[in-house]
């Protein structure tokens, strides 16, 4: 197979739903150009459809527990919520594997690779990237070469805006960021002359969650009824000036971690638990810090985003950091199971052995704790429809497998479209998305694949695909062979079958090949990412 270059453009949390009637009124010239000369899918993602592990599984082929990414955050056995980092990754991306094949490999923005991976050619780390990191780039030399105007914090979004409800504060960073991040793209890739270009617009995941409620309202301004629209609309102006640039006639694949659609229930788990006399709380949470105080006034003020870019780290540092320790609010003497995570929306049990102060005897009583709570979340209804609330309740080893699967959580929950779980006190077990500034969108399983290039089928509608379908289906379009230790398939029915007869499947048989050692820790931003987390509603 000739060699051709490969841009593939990572769009998270886009969706055909949205897509697809905007491309119809000619609105996205570029998404509807690449599509009418390629192939798409729909492209499920993992379970639950969540950033981190569907974006390492999109890269290594395999599920989680294989690569050992389930959620943003670890040490929950200890009763903990650790950031997790690209050290993490049990798998090795196909980056690497590029690279010993002798190609040339660029990535921006991607989560979770930071500290940077050791590509063959250039990578720029994603999101979990501490904002006082100066080491992002690899090579270390990088970030001298392309100026301070498009390198440092100015490459990322600001999320605290949003915590704050500074919506044309965070739509202004959003068009500045994007912009930057496109403009050091085609820079990077002249100066490295890649033969493989993934970036990652995560912008459009935190605009969905916040604004999704503006598209049906109809007293919202203009602003925020069009700031989803307008969005995809900037991201498609970057997909036409990035594939002019870097791929002319070379292949494009625009895919997503997962989809999205709006929120309608939430599910008050933690208050489920004590009801099952599963869960005993103890004393209220500590009151907000003075860090916290003095952050919440100067982005009320509108100076929050200048401060957290310019102000020196010696003023930064002035007021301690806020605390963010989770469960304190669970008695753990007399709780046998709790909210593991509202982002990978999982239970664990407080098990004898495993967690520090865990009460619950492994064999019957954690198969009967486990069994009980599954019939507890599949019994509830939708106040309205009387509709099942839960799709499906996952025991850890149905759901994954692989050498990991003991690092994930006991309980995953797969709840109805518009529905999800949240931990904390209510007054109801049940209730309708937040009035307040807060989500009014939520993941969905079905995100989105398009692939054209030579070889592949003109306007082709392809079966719905995985997630671990994009690593090997990427080696392919590079004749590089697929390790047979992938869980995912090269999506062959994307492709012309006579170009198909050309260029066989390549297959190797191999182990499952680790991930890279990444030295050192940076316990000094562990805080700072849990702040970035639950400012983003990921973290309670």
């Amino acid at each position: 197979m000739n060699k051709k270059r490969v841009l593939v453009i990572g769009l998270d949390g886009a969706t055909f739903e949205l897509l697809q009637p905007w491309m119809d009124e000619g609105a996205l010239p570029a998404f509807r150009a690449l599509i009418e000369r390629g192939a798409r899918a729909v492209l499920r993602s993992t379970i639950p459809p969540l950033t981190p592990p569907a974006w390492v599984s999109s890269v290594t082929g395999v599920n989680p527990g294989k690569h050992g990414i389930f959620d943003f955050t670890k040490g929950r056995e200890h009763y903990r919520a650790e950031p997790v980092h690209s050290g993490d990754w049990r798998a090795e991306p196909i980056w690497l594997r590029l690279g010993r094949e002798g190609f040339r490999v660029g990535v921006m923005n991607f989560p979770l690779t930071y500290p940077p991976l050791p590509v063959n050619g250039f990578l720029l780390s994603g999101m979990l990237t501490p904002s006082r990191a100066r080491d992002f780039f690899h090579p270390p030399e990088l970030a001298e070469r392309v100026g301070p105007s498009l390198s440092g914090a100015g490459l990322r979004l600001d999320e605290k805006n949003l915590h704050y409800g500074r919506r044309r504060a965070f739509l202004r960073d959003l068009a500045r960021t994007t912009e930057r991040q496109t403009e050091l793209a085609i820079r990077l890739v002249r100066m490295f002359d890649v033969d493989v270009l993934q970036i990652v617009y995560d912008g459009l995941d935190r605009l969905q969650h916040y604004f999704w409620r503006f598209l049906d309202e109809a007293d919202a301004s203009v602003a925020d009824a069009q700031a989803i629209r307008r969005y995809y609309q900037r991201l498609d102006r970057s997909l036409a000036t990035l594939m002019s640039h870097l791929a002319p006639d070379g292949y494009v694949l625009v895919y997503s971690d997962h989809g999205f659609g709006p929120l309608r229930w939430r599910i008050h788990v933690e208050e489920l638990l004590v009801e099952w006399g599963l869960l005993t709380w103890r004393e209220a949470p500590e009151p907000r810090s003075s860090r916290e105080w003095m952050e919440a006034l100067a982005y009320k003020l509108g100076v929050g985003t200048l401060l957290k870019r310019w102000l020196p780290t010696s003023l930064k540092n002035v007021l301690p950091p806020a605390p963010l320790t989770p469960y304190t609010h669970i008695d753990w003497h007399h709780t046998k199971a709790f909210f593991a995570s509202m982002s990978n929306q999982s239970i664990r049990l407080n098990l004898r052995g495993r967690e520090p102060q865990g009460i619950v005897e492994p064999g019957r009583e954690y198969e009967s704790i486990r069994q009980r709570i599954i019939d507890g979340l599949m019994a509830l209804e939708d106040p309205v429809t009387h509709q099942p609330l839960i799709q499906r309740v996952y025991r850890r080893e149905d759901l994954y497998h692989g050498p990991h699967v003991q690092r994930a959580d006991d309980l995953i929950i797969s709840a109805a479209p518009g529905v999800y779980l949240v931990g904390g006190r209510s007054e109801r077990t049940i209730s309708g998305r937040e009035e307040r500034w807060g989500w009014s969108g939520t993941h969905r399983a079905d995100g989105l694949f398009i692939l054209a290039g030579p070889g592949v089928k003109y306007a082709h509608q392809l079966e719905p695909a995985r997630i671990e379908d994009v690593a090997p289906t990427i080696l392919y379009l590079m004749g590089v062979p697929v390790p047979d230790y992938m869980d995912g398939a090269v999506l062959l029915d994307a492709f012309q079958p006579e170009f198909v007869r050309a260029h066989p499947v390549i297959e190797r048989s191999e182990p499952l090949l680790p991930g890279p050692t990444i030295p050192g820790e940076y316990e000094a931003e562990k805080t700072e990412l849990l702040s970035r987390l639950r400012n983003l509603g990921y973290i309670e």
